[in-house]
């Protein structure tokens, strides 16, 4: 399945931008640590990415009833595949709805995590997704210096490389980062 996904990625990426995207996509994807590390050992992280890869290639090329079947069964792989299923919906709003959910999903995210210590939930299924988001208190982030630049550094590359991926002015080099 790790061979079937780097093809998916090369017809993702000459898809969206250009056939040599593709090409340098797929192969980021095959010299990547983590992706070969996975793909050696039996997890059903392989498996899920494939058929999430997979759907989101069939929607690109229209062809909707195989983007649901394969994205069901990335659900039925994983749960946490879920949110593909919602790729169309998604695909069809502005680039001002995207900026706009993109910031009400941080802030709400942001909330919840804030919040947490405040309100304790016990008991139920949301319990494993309550404790799953944790911040540290602000008298550890000293300790954990990675924590706060992680998050530093992925919104100031939001921010900065946002716009020209919208605009697809990016040249093929850069698109594979």
């Amino acid at each position: 399945m790790g061979a079937g996904t780097l093809i998916v990625t090369y017809f993702i990426g000459k898809k969206v931008y250009h056939p040599i995207v593709g090409i340098m996509a797929a192969a980021f994807l095959a010299v990547c640590p983590l992706s070969n590390w996975i793909g050696i050992r039996i997890l059903n992280d392989v498996p899920v990415v494939f058929f999430i890869y997979l759907s989101i290639c069939m929607l690109l090329y229209d062809k909707k009833a195989a983007f649901y079947i394969f994205g069901i069964c990335a659900v039925l792989t994983k749960y946490s595949a879920f949110p593909v299923l919602f790729l169309p919906f998604f695909m069809g709003l502005s680039p001002r709805t995207w900026g706009l959910s993109y910031l009400g999903i941080i802030i709400s995210l942001y909330a919840m995590v804030t919040l947490k210590s405040f309100y304790h939930l016990s008991g139920g299924p949301l319990e494993y997704f309550y404790h799953y988001f944790q911040l540290p208190t602000f008298t550890k982030w000293p300790g954990k210096p990675n924590f706060f630049w992680a998050i530093l550094t992925c919104v100031l590359l939001e921010l900065v490389f946002s716009r020209p991926l919208r605009k697809k002015n990016f040249p093929p080099f850069f698109i594979g980062f």
